[in-house]
């Protein structure tokens, strides 16, 4: 099943054309399944718009320069056991977000992250797992203590995760996840 969408937007601004933007939303994907019980999915998105302001300079005021946030991202899925009781998973991917305004630099990261679990569906409405999920982080543009030095910082994170889905009507669905 290959799916996609696009969205295109403008917004222009009376008193502050600078701040004009075009901004876009791309998504495409693909939900696959072979050999019974092998089945997956991909998906790659690309999102264009301008950011929110959030930045105060030293006098208090609101930061208003035109900056645009750019964010990319790819993931991939396989199980294996799908129709059975027991479900092996497994899932990559990579994210990347990017501001244009110098200010906002130090916001930019590269993100790859992956895990490995099991799901073990205990009835058909309930299915219980655990995973162990590991991300890798890359901020390239942090500022170093108020100096003009820039530092990059890795952040490494790893999670065991134990998920819960629950579904006791065809209207509702609970899912927790401690990690």
């Amino acid at each position: 099943h290959a799916y996609g969408s696009v969205s295109l937007n403008t917004g222009r601004y009376r008193s502050n054309t600078h701040l004009n933007n075009t901004s876009h939303s791309l998504k495409l994907g693909l939900d696959w399944a072979a050999a019974e019980r092998l089945s997956g999915s991909l998906t790659a998105s690309s999102d264009k718009n301008l950011a929110q302001f959030n930045n105060r300079t030293a006098a208090g005021v609101v930061e208003t320069v035109k900056n645009t946030q750019t964010l990319k991202q790819f993931d991939a899925k396989v199980a294996l056991g799908t129709v059975t009781r027991l479900t092996l998973e497994g899932a990559i991917g990579w994210r990347k977000r990017h501001y244009s305004a110098d200010l906002y630099q130090y916001l930019n990261y590269d993100e790859k992250h992956g895990s490995l679990g099991a799901k073990f569906r205990a009835s058909g409405a309930l299915a219980l797992g655990m995973a162990y999920r590991s991300t890798k982080t890359d901020y390239p543009n942090v500022p170093l203590g108020g100096s003009a030095e820039i530092l990059a910082t890795r952040l490494d994170r790893r999670d065991l995760d134990f998920t819960l889905d629950w579904t006791p009507t065809g209207a509702s669905n609970v899912y927790l996840r401690l990690s």
